[in-house]
């Protein structure tokens, strides 16, 4: 019953894990450790708990629900690993603790999606992925691309993959957000990059559907073809 009670938590935090306010701060408040720290994750909805990683290690330190400090291995399966300490009577973990840890385990798996961008004259961040060899998308030119929208906590707001259909467009018409409108000329047929849109190269002071007004948006774009 434990398992399936843990299971069923972890379960609850990926349907809403839209709810949590994700922010990445400095380490004052973390659990110390001999290595160097490159990240560390606070959660406004776990005021006692910090988790503190560092690239160098294997293993990362967290504050758990009670303030102790816990040496953990960083996992190569999330979920599985969850759910296999949840039942470690040792450890003592709070419901809390589980939620906290798959969020927190999930930010540092993706922290590179919102790191290590070039940024364009315009205030775009780019960062390519795979470098394509085909024709370049320059402006008053069609082009057909996947996309992926995603907000910097990994939620996707809009993808065409879901849709099953590639985006089509000719660029420089304003028929795309100026972001991508700009962020894309450049990039060649093949190529596989990610943008970073600042809130007044998207939808600025106002919200649309799922986009909340004064976001950052991230898009993971491939170029299919150019015309």
């Amino acid at each position: 019953m434990r398992l399936n009670h843990f299971a069923f938590i972890l379960f609850l935090g990926s349907c809403f894990g839209w709810i949590f306010t994700t922010q990445a701060q400095n380490c004052k408040h973390c659990p110390k450790s001999n290595s160097e720290a490159d990240y560390c994750y606070k959660n406004a909805l776990f005021p006692n708990q910090c988790a503190r990683f560092s690239a160098t290690s294997d293993f990362f330190y967290v504050y758990n629900q009670k303030r102790k400090i816990l040496k953990l291995r960083v996992p190569e399966s999330r979920t599985r690993y969850l759910l296999k300490i949840a039942q470690n009577k040792k450890l003592k973990l709070a419901s809390s603790d589980i939620l906290f840890l798959d969020k927190a385990l999930y930010e540092w798996e993706n922290r590179h999606f919102t790191a290590g961008f070039d940024t364009t004259s315009l205030g775009i961040g780019l960062k390519i992925m795979k470098q394509g060899k085909g024709t370049m998308a320059e402006e008053g030119k069609a082009i057909r691309f996947e996309y992926v929208g995603k907000f910097e906590d990994g939620y996707v707001f809009d993808s065409s993959l879901e849709q099953k259909i590639p985006h089509e467009s000719i660029l420089g018409q304003g028929k795309l957000i100026q972001g991508l409108d700009k962020g894309l000329v450049g990039l060649r047929v093949g190529t596989k990059a990610v943008l970073q849109i600042p809130p007044h190269l998207a939808y600025g002071n106002r919200s649309y559907g799922k986009i909340p007004a004064g976001v950052t948006l991230y898009y993971e774009v491939f170029i299919l073809h150019v015309e």
